[in-house]
């Protein structure tokens, strides 16, 4: 995974571009405050530099946190199906363990809009991973953009 080292140093020092969150009526703004507390714990990157990620098989591991459901309803290619409510236990399984996981390993994080993907991004940092970032963008934003979707 070394040749992947440079392509995401790459990343990690282009300027985050991720719009900041607006209010969601769903919710109390006490959990939008909370997602952007998190936010600032973590790396994120846009769309834009995920694509160019996407774009790289093998570069990092590209994970969706998003529920079944949303799954079904389509998908980014090469990424891997691992949602939220169950990331510190099947992380590691999904990595080789029992065998030793390398937990530098370049894992991106999306979900239907950045929010779940940032508080997983956290998660993952909080249980030993080092090299974890958060894709702040809208699904369907990759899809109205034409970028590749699968079933």
């Amino acid at each position: 995974m070394h040749s992947c080292r440079p392509l995401m140093l790459a990343i990690a020092l282009l300027p985050s571009f991720a719009a900041p969150l607006k209010a969601d009526p769903r919710w109390p703004a006490v959990v939008d405050a909370h997602v952007e507390s998190v936010r600032r714990q973590v790396r994120t990157i846009d769309m834009e530099q995920f694509r160019v990620v996407q774009a790289s098989p093998g570069a990092a591991l590209l994970l969706d946190v998003r529920e079944a459901d949303e799954v079904a309803r389509g998908r980014i290619p090469g990424t891997t199906h691992l949602p939220r409510g169950l990331l510190e236990f099947g992380i590691w399984r999904l990595l080789g363990h029992p065998n030793p996981v390398d937990t530098n390993r370049p894992i991106l994080v999306h979900c239907a809009n950045g929010n779940r993907a940032t508080l997983a991004a956290k998660q993952l940092q909080d249980v030993g991973f080092t090299n974890v970032t958060a894709v702040v963008m809208a699904f369907d934003a990759w899809q109205r953009a034409g970028l590749p979707t699968a079933p």
